[in-house]
């Protein structure tokens, strides 16, 4: 799997829910959320799911989706940064 770096630095394809959807393994997926703090995650296993930061859809974890240096690149990426732009993510 490439890397896929988001904004923040992080390597996408090191997170173990991002791995997990794109494989399309909903096991490991359930394994996950029973693993997840009860007070931070998502209401129901189906909606732990990522496709990574800056994928144009919205499947995405919930501190992801929050993240204000995400917004920004979202919002760069419409003019300035074109390596940005969401629609050319995971093509």
């Amino acid at each position: 799997m490439a890397p896929h770096i988001a904004p923040c630095g992080f390597d996408c394809t090191t997170c173990p829910v991002y791995r997990a959807t794109a494989a399309g393994a909903s096991a490991a997926l359930v394994s996950l959320w029973e693993l997840w703090d009860p007070a931070t995650r998502p209401a129901t296993p189906e909606e732990l799911r990522c496709a990574g930061c800056l994928h144009h859809s919205t499947t995405r974890i919930p501190y992801c989706s929050s993240c204000e240096r995400r917004a920004a690149a979202l919002e760069k990426s419409t003019n300035e940064t074109p390596a940005l732009d969401t629609k050319k993510q995971n093509r």
